[in-house]
């Protein structure tokens, strides 16, 4: 039995934005942020937050982190996003 190698590496397309469900309204608090990669972090936000909690965690969660991050020259840096109840990450490079 033999195996065939090939040389040809498959191409990927860019990837792209999905397509926002009707029944799903996204309203972005700065219109650069949809186009990031976020994620849902559901071991510590799996739970709706009402928005007080969620202004309570952002802002010390992401400046202690971004401090330690610049503190240690690790090139990224932490944002959140509050939508539609939930607490979303984001780490960008910087």
């Amino acid at each position: 039995m033999s195996v065939q190698q090939s040389n040809h590496r498959p191409t990927y397309q860019p990837g792209r934005p999905i397509p926002v469900p009707p029944d799903f309204p996204v309203q972005w608090p700065e219109p650069d942020l949809a186009h990031r990669m976020w994620t849902l972090d559901k071991m510590h936000f799996g739970l709706p937050l009402p928005p007080l909690a969620a202004e309570v965690w952002q802002q010390p969660i992401s400046a202690a982190f971004n401090d330690v991050a610049a503190r240690y020259e690790l090139p990224i840096r932490l944002t959140f996003v509050h939508l539609n109840g939930y607490l979303y990450n984001n780490y960008q490079p910087v």
